[in-house]
């Protein structure tokens, strides 16, 4: 059986599960904490390991520990070569940082209150000329970016490839337009993905492949110079995408016990 571990209600785990039993797959979601039988386990979020030993589990809980926290993200994949915008822990660094720019760069620093945020919680811009505000876990450079995407990873590959838009007739104020999430008025769709979207995979597989993720989403923009910045990997992505639950389906069947 495939089963479905997470800690509140989500959209996407509901989505994967009605798709996986579309497509013959018995699924369910699970709160148990130990299982005698072999099954297919995905942790969906931030619920711990269970034990299982004749089950493969998806997404283990350390894994998904450090990709749920940008500052343990980052350095990973720093480490691992894979390229991320500049981080700083402290309003002190960021400024620092900020002072050896041109003014031409248009060197504005993104202040984010929690480093496990999401869809752009707790975010505020900062220009040039603002002072940086102290008290926040994280401060990280904003990139200019022509292209941002979502690749989905699973078992080491991409099966999905979306590219985010502004939805259609949006009005957006500056800093919605620089803040790329649902709220600010983007999705992410699957037509229409650019000439780039092979560039996006590989750089995707390589993030996963680092913070050691069964399942990721991956989120990652390209900059004017045409350089992937990884942002994120998500580990409880939305699946509203018919395109993207089809691919989920058919990476995850042949792994089901």
């Amino acid at each position: 059986m495939f089963l479905i571990r997470k800690t509140s209600p989500s959209d996407g785990a509901t989505a994967l599960r009605r798709a996986l039993r579309d497509a013959g797959v018995s699924a369910g979601f699970t709160e148990k904490s130990s299982f005698n039988r072999p099954h297919l386990i995905l942790n969906w979020g931030g619920e711990d390991d269970p034990i299982a030993r004749q089950s493969r589990i998806l997404n283990n809980q350390s894994s998904r520990r450090v990709a749920m926290n940008k500052i343990s993200a980052f350095t990973v994949l720093e480490a691992a070569g894979v390229a991320i915008p500049k981080f700083f822990t402290t309003a002190d660094e960021a400024a620092s940082f900020r002072a050896g720019l041109r003014a031409s760069t248009n060197p504005i620093i993104l202040a984010r209150r929690t480093a496990t945020g999401q869809g752009g919680e707790g975010i505020t811009v900062v220009r040039m000329g603002e002072d940086i505000p102290r008290g926040n876990q994280l401060y990280t450079q904003y990139i200019r970016k022509t292209a941002e995407y979502r690749v989905h990873v699973i078992n080491g590959r991409a099966v999905a490839v979306q590219q985010k838009r502004a939805r259609d007739g949006e009005e957006m104020n500056p800093d919605q337009r620089l803040i790329r999430n649902f709220d600010n008025g983007w999705v992410f769709c699957t037509e229409s993905v650019d000439a780039h979207a092979d560039a996006a995979r590989e750089i995707a597989i390589r993030a996963a492949r680092a913070l050691t993720l069964d399942v990721a989403a991956v989120d990652i923009i390209r900059d004017r110079e045409g350089t992937m910045f990884v942002l994120e990997a998500n580990t409880k992505p939305g699946l509203e995408s018919p395109t993207v639950l089809s691919a989920y389906v058919e990476a995850l069947v042949p792994l089901h016990p």
